[in-house]
């Protein structure tokens, strides 16, 4: 009763399962992969914002101004001016940006990911 020694390895659907897996995770990567390259973007541009010794923000309208910009140069193309909120208390902006973004996945499902960035600039 050695059998042990001649049972070894996967069967046929345990290969074709982690192939399944495999490729299912790989697709679902490629998906997301883009979105969540331009939410690093939003973020470096928020960064740049914040650590800029040059900025002089007179106001909220400057500091958007500054951060469109920032998203024009970089090709910024899912959060817009609607998702960027500007507030000023005391001598800081509080700056958030968040927006959602549907990633359309297999037929009729979609992907929904959610992003919250947010900076402080000191007014000048």
């Amino acid at each position: 009763m050695n059998t042990g020694k001649y049972q070894q390895g996967m069967t046929v659907y345990g290969v074709a399962f982690i192939l399944l897996l495999i490729g299912f995770t790989t697709f679902t990567i490629l998906k997301l992969f883009p979105v969540y390259m331009e939410n690093f973007t939003i973020s470096a541009s928020l960064e740049s914002l914040e650590k800029d010794p040059d900025q002089q923000f007179l106001g909220v309208m400057a500091v958007r101004s500054a951060l469109m910009k920032r998203f024009g140069m970089n090709n910024v193309t899912q959060a817009g001016a609607d998702d960027i909120t500007i507030t000023r208390e005391g001598q800081i902006y509080y700056v958030d940006v968040d927006y959602e973004v549907q990633v359309p996945f297999i037929k009729n499902i979609s992907l929904l990911v959610t992003f919250a960035n947010h900076a402080e600039v000191t007014a000048r």
